[in-house]
């Protein structure tokens, strides 16, 4: 599991952490081929750097294009809402990826979960697990706690 860096405008930021953006769309370049599922972004807010949210990976979606991206994936957890969805379109990104970029790379949305979302429902889990435990043995509630380590820990 690896730690990654990049950096965000104030909006889509504020969306990621809010939970409301759960894709997010880059480019497939060599910075993004080093993305595993289960490694951790830390997203940075580019107008002040002091501001910054964890998500892990939950699934890499790649695309030769950011055309067929947008045929492909939810537009309403890349972002948009339903103020915009409707006007959508992949010609958008082209603000951030000439053609000729994705031509070479390729495109990825990169599906996330942020990090406090992971950590309640962990311990949401946990909770369960020992509310459970006079119905099991001993040996039963050392596997649960070892898979739920393992799941959350790596």
């Amino acid at each position: 599991m690896a730690l990654h860096h990049m950096k965000l405008n104030p909006e889509p930021y504020r969306k990621i952490r809010q939970g409301k953006k759960t894709i997010e769309l880059r480019l497939y370049d060599e910075k993004r081929r080093k993305l595993e599922i289960g490694d951790i972004i830390e997203f940075v807010n580019i107008e002040n750097e002091e501001f910054s949210v964890k998500a892990r990976v939950l699934a890499l979606h790649i695309f030769s294009s950011f055309k067929e991206l947008y045929e492909n994936l939810p537009l309403d957890k890349c972002g948009y809402t339903e103020g915009n969805i409707d006007a959508a379109s992949y010609k958008d990104m082209e603000k951030f990826y000439s053609l000729k970029e994705q031509d070479k790379y390729g495109v990825i949305g990169i599906e996330l979960e942020v990090e406090s979302k992971v950590i309640r429902k962990a311990f949401s889990e946990l909770m369960d697990i020992q509310k459970n435990e006079e119905n099991r043995s001993d040996w039963e509630n050392c596997l649960a706690i070892d898979v739920w380590e393992d799941k959350y820990f790596g």
